[in-house]
């Protein structure tokens, strides 16, 4: 009836049009909508908000800023070791390379004297300079290498002690959210259980900026409000009239409309009703109420000149706005993007620094001011920091531990927590391969020390909180280390540390699961609660076969013990090792194990007393007494082995299996199989197998037998391999080192040995070698050498040498040298050969029956004056003109074999020696340079917005550089270039870039999602700039503001 009469009251005032988009509206509100349940309203009585709870006076004021950014930021950028670090700054030097160290003239120092880091002074980003003062102020701590971590872990067992899925922006933002590494307060985030803790005495602010954010999640059960703000202000509940409305179409006219269709209802009505009309009315009152408040906060000194600037001053705002909202605490969620940068990451870091700089002096200067600042903390964290090694596009990529940053006017600050990597080399404990570090410091040990000082100290409620702090032992910051007059420690530390080992006994090949090493650790602590407060954290697992028949296997845990005591190392000791405490302990694991193993045979003799446990399998004889216990498992005859399935899983095992798996996907484990999986593992295998890997990666062990194809990639041992390969073909790659024994086949490495080859190869090298020392032995080659050997042979050859030889052979020739170039050693041949020898130095004591062959007879085969050889003694790929007449100055190695290393052009030389770098052979020697311009174009990658087309060609506006068609595609004009090429750019654009145009725009409307508004794809001053080929074009600035259908019309159009 209500709908009826509205819908009425706008036709006879407003037309058709306006009547039933009243009525649209209507019914979206209404609770018959949104339920299914029988509504039976009241409307005598119009429903009220629900009161807010009364402040706690008695508690003063704190609010938490938690500030996210997103991409995963490269932290190594932020904080680093400075160069007066000496060998710690040149080994981070070299890790990072020169495009991505921090030098002398970009940073700032810092003290760290105080932080027990490998070095006394650190460096912080130079566009971060406001940071490093509020650091050096005493109010903010850097936090080296934390991340999300199961255990604490080293490169030896991060595999399998890790469940996450690791280097994902969305699993790891996930993770670091949450930080509850085993689900066990599943769906709810770390700011979020803070709230279902404090909210039952407390009254909280729990306020998203712009979106929601899982980390404010908390348990449905405890049902607490999230409040999303706009960073541009609250935006009242239906505020725009509809088109040209009449006053009974007005906004106002509807929304007291709406109040009334969701009035009270009788009791006998359906709960959902209820429960929706009064979440709307709730809502609707706190739009009203947040807008009405916020309009009477002044301007506040942070500029909004960027999003990040725009959130912290709403979030400056609601603070100031404390005893109005009436609150004891504030939790606030914001995020910021772009920092996956793959690509230039100086120049893609620095505004994004810059800007965080200012805007975070802002927020402490205003902070101050407002009497707060002792009262507010504010951590700025990643999900995952980056690999330390830079790639390819000068940028980083996906990594896992980081360094974070936390700020307050009470943080005991001027500190380094954590641990910064004492070395960066690669047999560090904790780093994992490919640039990336693994965290020494957990989420948990962060958020423990705040959680204390926010007002949460029970052992009950850190545990809700933190539910997988106990798997870190005392790798945890209290409250007195991260604040200032801090009085709570964590409980279980600061006395006797010890390292304890036990030995549990299961019947098939796995490691004990997250759940099962807290379980365990949780028995020990609870035998010890009478000698100390303790902690407990498993720090190793090793699996291992054993020789008995019911426990086939072995897993023996190392295991730490803290505790807040000193001298219990003998009482700890005497509980640990006792039966009782091993028989109780063993109950932690899921499946059937022993910590005691049974006698693996019976006895000969029956025992005189009864067993005080029962045994494993059934004894031979009859005892004397009757067992004071039963046996766990009595079976009608005791089986003679383990069971076997007939069929391989479908699924992969968490544990090897003993035979083939019949899965596609891979297993956890590796198999114990000696029959091959059918599908290859997706990750190289860490233990040695028994047939060679299937795997397009290198394996971390060698295997026990050679594989039979070659290598996808080259072996990542810096040692030689101890058996040659018996592959049909060459590897793709060379090896590092030269290998012991010989190869079946030549080497394809594009340089020369480093060493000469102990051995006979079979197939002659196509590479001189570069060895101060001759070969040890004969080439045992059928076709000659092509290049000669260093020292005399010390057996005759049976075949003439194809070229020349500098040292003379100790014994006769069997047949006639074939070589078409005399010798040019001043040394006689020591014995006479069976023919006549050439040489233009002096004559052989033998007589020659041959006429000698003069060298420039030789040189003038070649039709130029000039000839080219490359230049191997230079400091860069080049080749150098020798004239003819000058052969005296060419090297003798290029002499023996001038059929790779004499050219008659320039680009003979380059083409065939410097082919992946062309452009530099070409250009090297300057004007003298006589290469032609060519008319073929090919893409030039580089920076965003800097990408284009060039021409092959070394001078010109649109030259990049000489290439060869089989370095790149080559393509005949720039459109096609840019658009086969360069397909993410926007033909026009490449297309206007590459032949030294101005890019001309289309004036169409696109939307910009990082300021929200919408802007014209054109380049004059009134225009937002050339849009990107994945943005979509809108003829109409109307249509585009749609697309933002949350933001007002004039903040979409501004």
């Amino acid at each position: 009836a209500l709908i009826e009469s509205a819908y009425t009251s706008s036709y006879n005032d407003g037309g058709p049009e306006e009547a039933l988009q009243v009525a649209q509206v209507l019914m979206l509100t209404s609770p018959e909508y949104h339920t299914t349940n029988n509504v039976l309203p009241d409307h005598s009585q119009i429903r009220v908000p629900t009161p807010q709870p009364e402040k706690n006076e008695t508690v003063p004021y704190k609010a938490i800023i938690h500030l996210n950014l997103f991409g995963g930021m490269d932290s190594m950028s932020m904080l680093a070791p400075a160069p007066i670090c000496g060998a710690l700054f040149e080994e981070y030097k070299a890790a990072r390379g020169e495009l991505l160290y921090l030098s002398s003239d970009e940073i700032v120092t810092i003290d760290a004297s105080g932080s027990d880091q490998p070095c006394d002074t650190f460096a912080v980003n130079k566009h971060l300079a406001d940071l490093a003062d509020i650091y050096s102020d005493g109010d903010a701590i850097f936090f080296s290498n934390i991340g999300h971590l199961n255990s604490p872990v080293t490169k030896k067992n991060f595999n399998e002690e890790t469940t996450t899925q690791l280097f994902s922006h969305y699993t790891m933002r996930e993770e670091s959210f949450k930080v509850d590494a085993f689900g066990q307060r599943d769906g709810t985030g770390i700011l979020g259980r803070m709230g279902d803790i404090l909210g039952d005495y407390l009254e909280m602010g729990l306020i998203a900026i712009d979106r929601n954010s899982l980390n404010l999640i908390g348990d449905h059960n405890f049902n607490r409000k999230i409040d999303v703000i706009s960073r541009r202000g609250f935006d009242a509940f239906y505020s725009r009239d509809i088109v040209g409305a009449s006053s009974s179409g007005a906004s106002s006219t509807v929304k007291q409309f709406m109040i009334q269709l969701n009035s009270m209802t009788k009791d006998t009505s359906g709960i959902g009703a209820n429960l929706w009309s009064q979440t709307f009315v709730d809502a609707l009152n706190d739009s009203q109420s947040y807008g009405s408040m916020l309009a009477t906060v002044p301007s506040v000194a942070i500029p909004t000149s960027s999003m990040l600037g725009e959130q912290l001053a709403m979030v400056t705002k609601l603070i100031k706005l404390r005893d109005d909202r009436r609150v004891n605490r504030d939790i606030f969620a914001l995020t910021i993007g772009g920092f996956d940068q793959h690509n230039s990451l100086k120049d893609g870091l620095k505004p994004s620094f810059v800007d965080i700089n200012s805007k975070l002096k802002a927020l402490r200067d205003e902070l101050v001011a407002e009497g707060v600042w002792n009262d507010v903390t504010l951590v700025m964290t990643s999900e995952f920091g980056r690999s330390v090694t830079p790639n390819a596009s000068g940028g980083t990529d996906h990594g896992w531990g980081g360094n974070y940053f936390m700020m307050g006017g009470q943080v005991n600050g001027g500190r380094i927590l954590g641990s910064h990597p004492d070395t960066y080399d690669s047999r560090n404990l904790y780093y994992a391969g490919r640039g990336v570090w693994i965290p020494t410091t957990p989420n948990e040990a962060m958020w423990h020390g705040i959680a204390q000082w926010f007002g949460i100290t029970t052992d009950t409620g850190l545990n809700y909180l933190l539910p997988n702090m106990d798997n870190f032992g005392c790798r945890l910051f209290s409250e007195s280390d991260l604040y200032v007059g801090g009085v709570h420690t964590v409980k279980g530390c600061g006395g006797d540390t010890g390292a304890f080992s036990q030995t549990f006994y299961v019947n098939e090949p796995r490691l004990l699961t997250g759940v099962e090493q807290k379980a365990f650790c949780t028995k020990v602590t609870e035998a010890l609660r009478d000698v100390a407060t303790l902690r407990c954290v498993i720090l190793s697992q090793t699996l291992s076969e054993t020789n008995f028949i019911d426990f086939l296997y072995s897993i023996v845990i190392e295991y730490e013990i803290s505790s807040d005591s000193v001298g219990i190392e003998s009482a700890v000791n005497t509980t640990v090792e006792s039966e009782s405490f091993q028989a109780d302990a063993v109950k932690a694991l899921l499946l059937n194990a022993t910590m005691i193993l049974p006698s693996e045979k019976p006895s000969s003799i029956p025992s005189s007393v009864p067993s005080s446990k029962p045994s494993f399998r059934p004894s031979f004889f009859p005892s004397l007494g009757p067992s004071l216990h039963p046996s766990l498992d009595p079976s009608a005859s005791p089986t003679s082995g383990p069971s076997f399935s007939l069929y391989p899983s479908l699924t992969p095992s968490n544990n090897p299996s003993f035979r083939p798996s019949a899965s596609r996907a891979p297993s956890f484990l590796p198999t114990l199989s000696k029959i091959p999986s059918t599908n290859p593992s997706f990750s190289p295998s860490r233990m040695r197998t028994y047939v060679p890997s299937e795997s397009s990666q290198p394996s971390f062990q060698p295997t026990a037998v050679p594989s039979f194809s070659p290598s996808m990639l080259p072996s990542e041992s810096r040692g030689p391999s101890s058996k040659p390969s018996s592959s049909s073909s060459p590897s793709v790659y060379p090896s590092s080192n030269p290998s012991i024994l010989p190869s079946l086949l030549p080497s394809k490495s594009s340089n020369p040995s480093v060493e000469p080859s102990e051995v006979l190869t079979s197939v002659p090298s196509t590479s001189p070698s570069i060895s101060d020392s001759p070969t040890q032995l004969p080439s045992s080659s059928k076709p000659p050498s092509e290049s000669p050997s260093d020292a005399a042979s010390a057996e005759p050859s049976s075949s003439p040498s194809a070229t020349r030889s500098d040292i003379p052979s100790q014994f006769h020739s069997m047949a006639p040298s074939s070589s078409a170039y005399p010798t040019l050693s001043n040394n006689p041949t020591q014995k006479p050969t069976s023919i006549a020898t050439v040489s233009t130095d002096q004559p052989s004591p033998m007589k020659s029956s041959t006429p000698s062959v003069e060298l420039p007879t030789l040189i003038k085969s070649f039709s130029s004056d000039t000839l080219y050889i490359p230049d191997f003694e230079g400091q860069r790929e080049k080749c150098i003109p020798i004239p003819a007449i000058e052969y005296h100055s060419i090297p003798d190695y290029i002499i023996r074999n001038p059929s790779y290393w004499l050219f008659s052009s320039l680009e003979d030389c380059c083409s065939s020696v410097y082919k992946w770098s062309y452009h530099t052979c070409m250009t090297s020697l300057g004007d003298k340079i006589q290469a032609s311009i060519t008319t073929k174009w090919y893409p030039k990658f580089g920076e965003v917005g800097e990408e284009l087309c060039v021409q092959s060609c070394s001078d010109g506006v649109t030259c990049g550089g000489l290439v060869l068609p089989d370095q790149l595609s080559l393509f005949d004009n720039a459109a096609e270039c840019c658009r086969k090429g360069l397909p993410w750019m926007r033909e026009i654009v490449c297309e206007a870039l590459s032949t030294g145009q101005t890019p001309i725009g289309t004036r169409m409307w696109y939307v910009d999602w990082e300021r929200e508004r919408c802007i014209q794809d054109c380049v004059e001053d009134e225009c937002g700039g050339i849009a990107n080929v994945w943005d979509y074009m809108y003829d109409d600035i109307k249509k585009c503001c749609d697309r933002l259908y949350w933001i007002d019309f004039n903040d979409c159009t501004r």
